[in-house]
């Protein structure tokens, strides 16, 4: 469902009250009391109990406390209140929201960036402390700028139009692209986990110490197959089959970089050398524990 408000003055985006650290937080100090109201804990539990309970109402109180004006969308710009920043709309070329990975591994989660692309470079605010709407800032955006300059598509099309140099079928071709490497992230994770949880059962059920081990080294190679043939998918897409091979290389190089999925070499790199360092972990973990 698509929200309107009314753009007349401007548009102010504020502290939230409560984010979903919070809610996580309130979780565990939850099953923390659970465990102290039913006697099984120690003195480690309480004390963590109480870190978690001061720690989590402390940060409540300082958001609720500020109540101050962080970001502001007028027919001017954009001001930025922390840094006392602001961009006139005539310096701004683009300013979107853009998702970004942070973490690893279960401590990694997914965190909203404002990027306000200007004529003097790029600025970034992060946005997890803020309470707003994704598509009422799009809409501040372009109200107030005039133009369609308020999401990240935006940006790529015009990249896509200037690589392709036409606008004929620009809209669909990144639409395909777009919901290429969104599909390509879902599949990758529903993979990693169904097939890591399945090599969990069958070792489980079967005595052989290495099962876990084998399932583990094959789920990566089946990710990187089903990566293949989506990628031939992709390449025999209607409009992108008419691409010539530079001009999709080139096109498929941009919004790689948009969704944040193009790698660097060293990073290639180093991710391969920890896969190959911890799928032998896994070997000799096994090994030592069949002896």
């Amino acid at each position: 469902m698509t929200h309107h408000i009314d753009m007349t003055d401007k548009f102010i985006i504020r502290n939230a009250s409560l984010r979903l650290d919070d809610y996580v937080f309130f979780i565990c100090v939850l099953i923390l009391l659970f465990f102290i109201i039913i006697g099984q804990h120690s003195e480690f539990i309480v004390v963590v109990f109480l870190g978690l309970l001061g720690f989590t109402t402390y940060r409540i109180i300082k958001r609720f406390q500020d109540r101050s004006d962080k970001i502001i969308i007028d027919k001017n710009g954009i001001k930025l209140c922390d840094t006392n920043d602001f961009i006139n709309w005539s310096k701004i070329k683009y300013a979107y929201i853009k998702q970004k990975s942070e973490g690893v591994g279960r401590s990694s989660r997914v965190v909203d960036y404002f990027h306000i692309d200007t004529i003097n470079g790029e600025m970034r605010v992060r946005m997890s402390d803020f309470a707003y709407k994704q598509d009422l800032l799009v809409q501040a955006v372009e109200h107030f700028s005039g133009r369609n300059i308020g999401e990240l598509t935006d940006l790529l099309n015009d990249n896509a139009k200037k690589i392709i140099g036409t606008d004929i079928n620009i809209d669909r071709i990144s639409k395909i692209l777009s919901n290429f490497y969104k599909r390509q992230a879902n599949l990758a994770f529903i993979s990693l986990f169904t097939l890591v949880g399945i090599s969990i059962y069958l070792q489980v059920i079967i005595d052989f110490p290495y099962v876990f081990a084998i399932g583990f080294t094959l789920t990566f190679g089946i990710i990187y197959l089903i990566g293949i043939l989506e990628e031939k998918r992709l390449r025999s897409h209607e409009f992108i089959c008419e691409l010539d091979d530079k001009k999709y290389k080139v096109i498929k190089k941009e919004y790689e970089k948009g969704y944040d999925v193009e790698m660097s070499k060293g990073k290639k790199i180093a991710t391969i050398i920890f896969l190959i360092v911890f799928t032998v972990g896994i070997y000799v973990i096994s090994y030592f524990i069949d002896k």
